[in-house]
Order: C-alpha cells, then structure tokens, then sequence
C-alpha cells in the first residue's frame, strides 16, 4: 500500500463508495418492499375486516332479541328474529367468499353446490350455529340466560378466530420494526385505561369483579389507595 498512487486510491474509495451505496440501496428496496407487501396485506384484509365488523353487530342483535321475550308483540319478535336470521345466513354465505370450505375427507360430498362441499372453516362456525338457534326460537319462549350466553359466546369464538386470521399483533411487530407504529407507550395506554375503570367502579361499585375484570378490579383498588395515601 506504501507504493500506491493516486489512482490505487482512487479506485478503492470508489469501490467502498459502490459497496456503501449497494448495501444502503439494498436496506431501502428491503424496506420498500415491506411496506408494499403489508400494505397489500392490510388492503386485502380490510374487506375482510368489514365483514366481520357486520357479523359481530349481527351478532350483537341475535344477543338481545333472546332478551326480548315478553317485551314485544309476538308479530315484532318473528319479524325481528326472521330479519336476524337471514343477516346472519346471508353474513355466512358471505364468509365463503374469504374462507372456503376444506376439501378434506370425510367433509360433505358431491351432493350440495360446490361451495358447500368439503369441512366448513371454523371462523364461519360461530355464524352456522347462531342460525341453528334462532332457527329454534319461538315467540312463546322465555327469556333464557343459557341462550343469552350462547349467541354472546357465538360472538367471542368468531372474534378470537377473525383475530387469528388478521394476526393484529404481527401487523403490530412489523409497523413497529419499520418505524411506522403509534408514538404513544404502554404506560400512557394504561393510564388512560385506568381513568376509565376508576370512573366506572365509583359509577358502579363492584362491577368490575362482577363482570371478571379482577385485574382491573385490583388496579382501582390500588389507584384509590394511593390517593388516600396522598390525601
């Protein structure tokens, strides 16, 4: 290296400047192309997300009709119930359009139209059973806490099951690893959180742990008595 000239370095600058700009290059069409495929992701899952926005408030209608025995006309409550029914068959069929069924064996055969062969996904599950048990109820029938439960639950497994498919919290990773996520932290989340539980137990005392929130139940508790403490 002692014997080299201008050009020797020269041209081993500009080979490390080459390298330099290759590796730079190489990091931003990385990141580009990142960005490009989730953000193909997120275009694709929005109608998806759409869908299941529509399934959890039809959801939410099946809950209270089954709390509504009594409290309307048997006229309104077979309308009300038949209106449900189709919105939530209709919001099934729909599904196919995202999760087809599982041409597995043992699944249903030749003899039903082609969408319907095969083992049904499970995210469409909760839909096909909340149809089978309003297909059941009957203006005559009392309010059941058993079949309250049941279209609540119905909504909670379509909701873990649209949450597994859509994978928010590697959405959430991938945002944050390219310097794309929410600037606010953890503990602003949960002190905003906190503000609300702390106003809703001194509304509703109790209603926490009643409805089995005992962490947050346990966080007021603590809230409140470091403000006495203060105090």
């Amino acid at each position: 290296m002692r014997g080299w000239g201008l050009n020797e370095w020269v041209a081993v600058a500009s080979a490390l400047i080459a390298i330099a700009s290759f590796v730079f290059n190489w990091i931003v069409v990385r990141r580009q192309t990142a960005l490009q495929t989730e953000a193909l992701k997120a275009q694709m899952d929005s109608d998806v997300m759409a869908w299941g926005s529509e399934c959890i408030q039809a959801f939410t209608r099946a809950a209270w009709l089954s709390k509504s025995y009594g409290k309307m006309s048997a006229e309104d409550f077979e309308r009300h119930r038949t209106v449900t029914l189709s919105e939530i068959s209709g919001l099934a069929d729909k599904g196919r359009l995202f999760f087809p069924n599982n041409l597995r064996k043992g699944g249903r055969g030749d003899g039903v139209s082609r969408a319907f062969r095969g083992g049904r996904p499970f995210v469409l599950n909760p839909l096909v059973f909340c149809c089978h048990a309003l297909e059941q109820m009957k203006p005559e029938d009392e309010e059941d806490a058993g079949e309250v439960q049941f279209f609540v639950d119905c909504r909670r497994e379509f909701v873990s099951e649209l949450q597994h498919y859509l994978d928010p919290r590697r959405r959430q990773e991938e945002l944050r690893r390219l310097g794309l996520a929410s600037s606010q932290s953890k503990e602003e989340s949960f002190a905003d959180s906190l503000k609300l539980a702390v106003a809703l137990e001194s509304l509703y005392p109790g209603v926490l742990k009643q409805n089995g929130d005992e962490g947050w139940a346990r966080n007021v508790t603590r809230a409140q008595s470091g403000e006495r403490r203060k105090a």
